[in-house]
């Protein structure tokens, strides 16, 4: 399969005058295009795992907080565990 799929439609449309030009820059385009998706898919799932870091650590201090155990030293370790060491 082409990383140019869109450029491939278009081949048979293009006269030979335009060919060379258009086909190179548009091809370059479609391959930009290709990347930043690819890109954009890994930063989501990125945002994702932060999310459910960020949903665990608030359920262990909101424990903490209901067994009256609260301490700034107990929250200064789940930090660094979930957010230094992860």
């Amino acid at each position: 399969m082409s990383d140019t799929p869109r450029m491939q439609a278009a081949l048979p449309a293009a006269t030979p005058l335009q060919y060379s030009d258009v086909w190179r820059v548009g091809c370059e385009l479609e391959r930009e295009l290709t990347r930043a998706n690819e890109r954009i898919k890994v930063l989501n799932q990125e945002i994702n795992k932060a999310l459910k870091r960020q949903e665990i650590m608030d359920k262990i201090i909101k424990s903490i907080y209901q067994e009256g155990q609260a301490n700034q030293e107990v929250q200064v370790l789940i930090n660094q565990h979930f957010w230094e060491v992860v």
